[in-house]
């Protein structure tokens, strides 16, 4: 408000005011604006009027800075004498503001740094006498952003100054609390140099001042400060109380003592202060310890007439600090004399809680002394140390710091010089954060010399900071520290690292190698330029990039010339290389236009790309003018691969218009695909049209001739043809390839490019021959949907009809192989390991993610032709199944079920009444298969049941009996009582071949080397050797032809109609025949 006084005495004896009120608004506010306005501070004044008489007011006045809007008064009036102005004196009735809002703190001006001259204290003499009989704001709002709370307060006071004579007194009360209140008075007059102060403050408990210090229970607050005397001869006297306690009281004593006694003898300033009290339950009650019952401060000195500062003694006492010191410092600031003593010891216990904001900080000891003497010469020395210092987050057991070093005057007006060295270091450091820990290491040492003169640079040399195994060391010249902080650093730096490893966890991979940066120049923070050399160099550097790492092998060199200045940005040079890959370019930048080129060239690209062996290179141009970027690039590798990009991008990169063309190696992909390996080119022609996104894309990628091997599955796609599509922010797909083992799969259908990548793929199997050799040969034909979203959710649907289908019950006879308990592999190599890893050799956590899930709605269709042979056993069957659920939980329905089969043992051929293959949630059926008998007036059922891999045996009979006896009733109708030797081995045989150690007998090897799906030998009912053969002749129809050694004969055809409709016939050597349809249905 005091602003706002002085421009309205300057306007008013103006002959312009003499003008219509309405033309207040117009001249006047601007007058007053800029009168009031200044460097930072933008006013704006609303509803001026009044301007010719004795009471002026102002609707609303704001003050704004480069944020905004800081303060706001509204109402303002302004009652004053006119005509007491003419006679040299400014007579202000009353100013007031009906509402003050302060939303926060105004942004800090430049300010000028003070001289060293010290003037004295004295009030300025105005033109002008300055009465203000009334202040008065009804309501003041100070905002969160000052306080941390919002506040309403009100203001009244008054203001006088005349003639180097002034008073002033405040009170300001808060509305929103009741007994909150500031009283201030105070007055000094230059001719008597008399000084008055009458400080009083009263908070209640919760008050603004307890929050703002965050005083343990925010207790009631009274602080006074009352001094009144000659500034030469001034005493006051502090009190402060928290809820009626006393806990601080103080003094402060002003005297002038005369060198001499003569009536022309210079007077110095002498001053004493002290301090003392109870200041522990001001703080929380952790930090007591430290500062105990009784703390007490004490300074003693003189203010010398010529502007010289002697602080005689300076101590400050706490339970556990103690801080002794003198210092002289000369009118132009140079001190002449430093003393500084100082420790932290706990008084109890081993370490004290330091009085700290974070968390919680202790320290077992520590001490700093500092000493200069100019009258003992122009050294200084500086020793600070500390010890067991615990954080929640860190330890140190011990830091030392020192310094020694000299501190000259200057000659005239030189301020001097001051040089030395600094050496510090830090023992036994801890830290709770292992990556962290792992990088800094459990010590530092480090050490530098400094110099500094005025009006010269600050330079530090001779830099080391070293830990275990790396270290930063170099110069660096600091200048402009005088030069309204216009700062230039002159580097000429070092680090390195001898095992980058340490800094792993931190960086968040795995790092190797060594590797050393040094960087040389000029910089200028607060102008953004610069001018660097940056050079390194690294060794066998590891990044854990796969695709990077196997080029970073060796000796590598990194070198950059860059800068920044008036006319733009550059690099003038960049290199990096090692043994295997170079990458080399150059940039230009300024407004508007630059131009850029990088190449890289890699020896041999087999070092990153499985099965593409030669050298590879890749050069880019860009350009830019007139907002776009004029690009051309181009990239040439081993086995007809070219790839050429030319086109436009947006300054920004946010439109691109660019065409893609050429040839790439399908192996490419290897890194992803393995252990599946593709093979061959794709042919490329792209163009990116828009926003840099899939959606931009449009054109074809297509190939013929590309092979995939999937050594999982024991096959490969051969072969592949076809083309991907792009337009429009989806992929259509239309591809085919053969399959190493037989047949043919087509795939089409489109893909959105859109996040999710929903698709409505078809495949089409044509004749599938899959085969694995211990359990099962078949062939597939049949159409397989998935349409939804390819990340998760999409549906998996179709049907798939098994041709002539073998399934394999695996004999276990022969050796088997198993990884030998205990085993481990040391020293493995990298290569070894990786491709153990491709093998499936190597055992990965479960933990990871399994993958998408999809819905399923499967038919597997085989109405007859699924044989299933091993361990004596020889059946078909047929059926079909459903597989519903999803990928993660397969729910399977339906089953395959005998048609026809037989159990041999030992010659004797027992016909098979049950037989099944069902799916149970894994995708190694289960089977089951059951032969009843009679022997000895004991009914006997052999089954075989349990996963197809590896089913289980059992004998079941009534009356119950052991398995062994079982077998030999079977065998050789009476139990092992009475079997003879022979019959025990064949005995052992049988048991053999049921378990699994047989390996089809000598009609399996028949029926396989002549191509029959069915072969037995037997005898007949009159004992008669006889032989069955038989043998799909197409789908649907079943040929059976029986012939035995007394010349009879006997042939049998099925013939399938449908699922559940077969005809039958028969016709035999001796003119029987029948013919018949049997309807057969599953419940």
């Amino acid at each position: 408000m005091r602003k706002l006084i002085l421009p309205l005495v300057l306007i008013a004896p103006l002959p312009v005011l003499a003008q219509e009120a309405q033309d207040d608004r117009g001249y006047l506010e601007a007058l007053l604006e800029d009168s009031l306005s200044s460097p930072g501070a933008q006013v704006d004044i609303t509803g001026f009027k009044g301007a010719l008489s004795s009471t002026a007011t102002i609707e609303k006045l704001t003050i704004a800075d480069a944020d905004g809007i800081w303060i706001t008064l509204d109402t303002l009036s302004l009652d004053w004498n006119r005509g007491a102005l003419l006679r040299g004196d400014l007579q202000v009735n009353e100013l007031s503001a009906g509402t003050i809002t302060f939303d926060r703190l105004p942004l800090p001006a430049e300010t000028t740094p003070p001289t060293a001259e010290a003037p004295g204290f004295a009030l300025p003499e105005l033109p002008v006498s300055v009465h203000l009989g009334k202040l008065s704001v009804g309501k003041a709002t100070l905002g969160p952003a000052l306080l941390g709370e919002e506040l309403t307060l009100s203001l009244d006071g008054s203001a006088e100054l005349v003639s180097g004579a002034g008073s002033a007194a405040l009170s300001v009360r808060r509305l929103d609390v009741t007994e909150s209140a500031l009283e201030f008075a105070a007055s000094y007059t230059n001719e008597t140099k008399q000084l008055s102060l009458n400080l009083d403050l009263h908070e209640p408990a919760g008050g603004i001042v307890a929050t703002q210090l965050a005083l343990p229970g925010t207790p009631a607050i009274d602080l006074t400060v009352k001094g009144d005397g000659p500034i030469e001869d001034f005493a006051a006297d502090l009190t402060l109380a928290t809820d009626g306690q006393d806990r601080l009281r103080g003094n402060l004593a002003l005297t002038a003592k005369p060198r001499d006694d003569s009536p022309e003898a210079v007077s110095d300033l002498v001053f004493a202060a002290e301090l003392g009290g109870d200041l522990a339950p001001l703080f929380a009650p952790d930090y007591r310890a430290f500062f105990g019952p009784d703390i007490r401060l004490k300074a003693d000195g003189k203010r010398l007439a010529e502007g010289d500062l002697h602080l005689d003694a300076l101590t400050l006492n706490a339970d556990a600090l103690s801080l002794q010191g003198t210092a002289r410092i000369a009118a132009d600031g140079w001190p002449d004399l430093l003393h500084l003593d100082g420790q932290i010891r706990p008084q109890r216990g081993d370490s004290v809680l330091l009085p700290l904001s974070g968390p919680a900080t202790r320290l077992r000891g520590a001490d700093i002394a500092l000493n200069y003497d100019a009258a003992q010469g122009d050294g200084w020395q500086l020793v600070a140390r500390l010890d067991g210092l615990e954080r929640p987050d860190m330890r140190l057991a011990s830091a030392r710091v020192t310094g020694a070093g000299r501190l000259q005057r200057g000659d005239g007006t030189s301020l001097g010089q001051v040089n030395g060295q600094i050496e510090l270091s830090a023992l036994g450091i801890g830290l709770d954060d292992p990556q962290l820990q792992a990088a800094v290491g459990p010590e530092l040492r480090g050490k530098l010399d400094f110099d500094w003169a005025e009006n010269a640079p600050l330079s530090l040399t001779g830099i080391e900071l070293s830990g275990a195994d790396y270290k930063a060391s170099g110069d660096l010249s600091i200048a402009g520290l005088t030069d309204g902080m216009n700062i230039r650093l002159a580097p000429d730096l070092r680090v390195s690292a001898q095992d980058l490893s340490r800094f792993s966890a931190i960086a968040g991979r795995d790092l190797g190698g060594s590797a050393g940066v040094g960087v040389k120049g000029d910089l200028r923070p607060l102008a953004g330029s610069f001018n660097l050399t940056i050079d390194g160099d690294t060794r066998d550097l590891a990044l854990s990039q796969p695709q990077v790492d196997p080029l970073l092998a060796g000796q590598g060199t990194l070198h950059l010339i860059a800068r920044r200045d008036a006319d733009g940005s550059a690099i003038d040079d960049l290199r990096i290389a090692t043994d295997h890959a170079e990458i080399t370019g150059t940039a230009q930048m300024r407004t508007g236009a630059g131009s850029a080129e990088i190449s890289t060239r890699i020896a041999d690209l087999a070092r990153v790309i499985d099965g593409i062996g030669g050298a590879a290179m890749a050069d880019i141009r860009a350009d830019l003018s007139d907002g776009q970027w004029q690009i051309d690039a181009n990239a040439i590798g081993p086995g007809g691969a070219n790839i050429a990009a030319q086109g436009t991008a947006a300054e920004d990169a946010s439109t691109m218009n660019i065409g893609i063309t050429g040839t790439a190696p399908l192996a490419l992909a290897n890194r992803i695909l393995r252990p599946q390996q593709l093979s061959g080119l794709a042919r490329i022609d792209l163009r990116l049209d828009g926003a840099p996104s899939l959606a931009a894309l449009s054109g074809e990628i297509s190939s013929s001739g590309a092979r995939l091997a999937l050594p999982t599955q024991r096959l490969a796609l051969e072969d592949i043809s076809g083309a991907i599509r792009l337009n429009g922010g989806s992929a259509t797909v239309d591809m085919s390839a053969g399959v190493s083992s037989g047949g043919r799969v087509t795939l089409s259908g489109p893909v959105s490019l859109s996040p999710g990548y929903s698709a409505d793929l078809t495949a089409d199997l044509a004749a599938i021959h899959l085969t694995d050799p211990t359990l099962y040969d078949t062939t597939l034909d049949g159409r397989i949907g998935v349409s939804g979203p390819l990340t998760g959710g999409a549906r998996i649907s179709g049907t798939v009809t098994l041709g002539e289908t073998e399934l394999r019950v695996p004999s276990t006879s022969g050796p088997s192989y198993a990884d030998l308990p205990g085993l481990k592999h040391r020293n493995e190599p990298a290569e070894v390991r990786q491709v153990r890893s491709w093998a499936g050799l190597i055992e990965t956590s479960g933990n990871g993610s399994s993958g998408p899930s999809y819905g399923l709605d499967l038919t597997i269709r085989a109405p007859a032709r699924i044989f299933v042979r091993g361990r004596g056993l020889d059946a078909e069957l047929g059926g079909g199944l459903r597989l519903l659920g999803s990928t993660d939980s397969v729910v399977p329905q339906g089953r395959f079920d005998l048609i026809r089969g037989r159990l041999d043992i030992l010659g004797k051929r027992l016909t098979l009444t049950e037989g099944l293959i069902q799916l149970q949630g894994a995708f190694d059926p289960y089977i089951r298969f059951a032969a009843d008998t009679e022997a000895d007036d004991t009914s006997v059922t052999i089954a075989i049941d349990g996963p197809a891999s590896s089913p289980g045996l059992n004998f079941t009979s009534s009356p119950d009996l052991p398995q062994d006896e079982i077998l030999a009733l079977v065998l050789f109708g009476h139990g092992m009582s009475s079997i003879s030797p022979l019959q025990a081995l064949r005995l052992g045989a049988a048991i053999r071949t049921l378990a699994g150690g047989g390996s089809g007998g000598l009609t399996g090897g028949l029926r396989r080397g002549l191509a029959l799906d069915d072969l037995d030998l037997s005898t007949s009912e009159e004992g008669a050797a006889q032989a069955r053969i038989g043998k799909y002749i197409s789908d649907n129809i079943y040929t059976e032809v029986t012939v035995d050694t007394a010349g009879e004969s006997q042939i049998n055809l099925n013939l399938q109609i449908s699922p559940s409709l077969t005809a039958r016939g028969r016709m035999s050597s001796d003119g029987e025949t029948g013919l018949g349809v049997f309807f057969e249905k599953d419940y």
